[in-house]
């Protein structure tokens, strides 16, 4: 029996980490929308994932307008890392929050 229980606990474990990737993922989208600074609130977030677990996630972001830089976001989004980890640590309600990773994408380049 509780061999069971130590096979179906990836599987879980899986379910539960992809559940807080949607949750960081869709109260970044809100923090971000109503952010006062115009680079940060013209970010679309393009995923959120483990990296490599739910302690460290990686967001990866896309500028809506080619006029804001993937250098510029990344800078903006740094410095403003500890106000969202706060922020999703408002919204999710976990013991823990997870750590936060930033990838910007260029808009123009097709990733394959």
């Amino acid at each position: 029996r509780s061999r069971n229980k130590r096979h179906r606990a990836p599987i879980n474990s899986d379910r539960k980490t992809l559940q807080l990737c949607r949750q960081v993922e869709r109260a970044l989208m809100f923090v971000l929308g109503d952010s006062d600074d115009d680079v940060l609130r013209d970010l679309m977030i393009v995923s959120v994932e483990p990296a490599p677990n739910a302690g460290r996630l990686l967001v990866t972001v896309t500028p809506l307008y080619e006029l804001i830089s993937p250098l510029e976001a990344a800078a903006r989004l740094e410095a403003a890392r500890g106000w969202l980890r706060c922020e999703i640590a408002a919204s999710i309600h976990r013991r823990k929050t997870p750590d936060l990773l930033f990838r910007c994408v260029d808009p123009s380049q097709d990733e394959a």
